[in-house]
């Protein structure tokens, strides 16, 4: 195609002439229809002439391009209403393994440079090898969606995958041009290439019912070590409608138009309260986690959860017992598992989860309950109490390398609780909430001990400190543990404003006093 940027390549597929096998081939394209084609609303755009075509375009990662390559058809709607199915003509080139994502964008221009409207993604195993004679054309696949579309307005079918495949293309469609984009760099394009594609549209009035939005409460399994394979999900939730698709991420540019964004995962509907969805096991393979997950409901109406729930990719052999998420706008959001609440003050979304295990595989002395803050995108709280009963007497959290006592915490011996206050002050702070776990010990000399070395900078001090806590813990009986503690009670004392602050003192007392 003279001054297209497009290379269309044309080879032995575009070569053999309609002749008997041909003809062979279009009887099977006319006997063959594509997968739900006529349930899926009103045909409305298409490029989809006889073969033999021209050639066809590549797709995922090709030889001789240092990259991925993405192609978009770009397309002008003549009916308004739901873009309820799109047909695209591809074929597998290599061992498929990688998912594709079909999505619908908006343009600007002409130009697909708009933002997803609507996605869906697809195995590779869902895509069969070529249906025709001699590998003379791909084959259809239909692809369910529910995108709301305007007449007369230029939308953009887009494909991407970490895979090989050919989009098969020709030319002569006049309603918008074939664009492509390497390792998500600049669109270019536009010319006379036209890769092969139908929509279907359910025009506005037709009597279609409208959806509604739907909401999150839980996964199973909630969390998975990292390195997990490919393993199916059951989401709970409220008011799922058929066509509701899992979005996971944020992914790398292998699955999403642009990284950064989500996948939009093959989806099974099972009632208004259940989908189950198949995880691959390259998505449980990352270092991001937890992973946000939500669910968008397709047009009419639909649109995704108000809030999305985590899951949780771990370094431990664990799993999730408990889960709440809640959301504020300006007021507090409070959730709970097991004996824990958590109270968040501002905006955003908070997830609080139990683990029934250590999720980091390096145990914390004294054991204990292990719990999961998880901080939303795009919240803004000023700050959240965190209060945990019943489990022990000291709250740890994951710093990246080590368990370390969260710096603003009260235990409470009268109700067994211990309050963690965190800010954009503390340690952990609110910024540091994106997926943070937590555990709750039983007191230890071996835990005092480790306060002592956090809190106090003099080491003659810190090693005088821990004989005596030694001293308290191995005391024979009441009265001599009653008088070492009196003992450590005023050497604690005695550094107050000096190598210790007068918080850090009263918490090592108190400590103490319960080994």
């Amino acid at each position: 195609m003279v001054g297209d940027a497009h290379h269309i390549r044309t080879g032995r597929r575009a070569r053999h002439s309609i002749g008997v096998w041909g003809v062979l081939a279009l009887l099977l394209m006319m006997v063959v229809p594509p997968q739900v084609a006529g349930a899926a609303g009103t045909l409305d755009q298409h490029f989809d002439p006889p073969p033999p075509y021209n050639g066809s375009v590549s797709l995922g990662y090709e030889q001789g391009v240092l990259g991925l390559l993405t192609q978009s058809q770009v397309f002008t709607a003549g009916v308004s209403g739901v873009l309820s199915q799109v047909d695209v003509n591809i074929l597998p080139r290599v061992p498929v393994s990688s998912l594709m994502t079909v999505a619908i964008q908006s343009t600007s221009g002409g130009v697909p440079t708009g933002s997803t409207l609507g996605s869906r993604s697809l195995w590779g195993s869902d895509i069969p090898p070529s249906t025709g004679i001699l590998g003379n054309f791909g084959s259809w696949v239909s692809v369910p969606l529910g995108v709301a579309v305007e007449a007369g307005t230029q939308y953009a079918i887009t494909l991407v995958t970490g895979s090989r495949y050919d989009w098969t293309a020709g030319s002569g469609y006049t309603g918008g041009g074939l664009y492509q984009s390497i390792n998500g760099g600049a669109w270019r394009g536009g010319g006379t290439s036209t890769a092969l594609f139908r929509t279907y549209v359910t025009p506005t009035g037709s009597g279609m019912p409208s959806n509604p939005v739907p909401s999150l409460t839980g996964l199973n399994p909630g969390a998975l070590m990292v390195g997990a394979p490919t393993t199916q999900i059951t989401v709970t939730g409220h008011n799922f409608s058929p066509g509701a698709i899992l979005q996971w991420g944020p992914v790398s540019s292998l699955l999403s138009l642009q990284g950064g964004q989500a996948a939009s995962l093959p989806t099974t509907f099972v009632d208004d309260q259940h989908l189950t969805v198949t995880v691959p096991w390259f998505l449980l393979n990352s270092v991001i986690s937890p992973v946000d997950v939500s669910v968008v409901n397709p047009a009419p109406g639909g649109g995704p959860s108000p809030a999305s729930i985590p899951f949780f990719l771990t370094d431990g052999p664990t799993s999730v017992s408990a889960l709440q998420v809640s959301t504020a706008t300006g007021g507090t959001a409070t959730v709970s598992a097991g004996t824990t609440t958590a109270a968040a003050t501002g905006s955003g979304t908070v997830s609080l989860a139990q683990y029934t295990s250590d999720p980091v595989s390096t145990p914390n002395d004294g054991g204990g309950q292990y719990y999961d803050v998880y901080v939303g995108p795009k919240s803004t709280f000023s700050s959240l109490s965190v209060v945990f009963c019943n489990s022990g007497q000291l709250v740890s959290w994951w710093d990246g390398g080590q368990w370390s006592p969260a710096s603003n915490q009260t235990f409470d011996g009268a109700t067994g609780c211990v309050t963690v206050t965190i800010d954009t002050t503390t340690s952990p702070s609110t910024t540091q909430l994106k997926g943070t776990p937590f555990v709750v010990s039983k007191m230890t000399a071996a835990i005092v001990k480790t306060l002592i070395d956090t809190y106090c900078g003099d080491a003659s001090v810190r090693n005088a400190l821990k004989v005596q806590v030694d001293s308290i813990a191995k005391a024979p009986n009441a009265v001599a543990r009653a008088g070492a503690l009196r003992a450590f009670t005023a050497s604690v004392n005695a550094q107050a404003g000096k190598t210790l602050t007068a918080q850090q003192a009263q918490t090592l007392v108190k400590y103490a006093g319960v080994l």
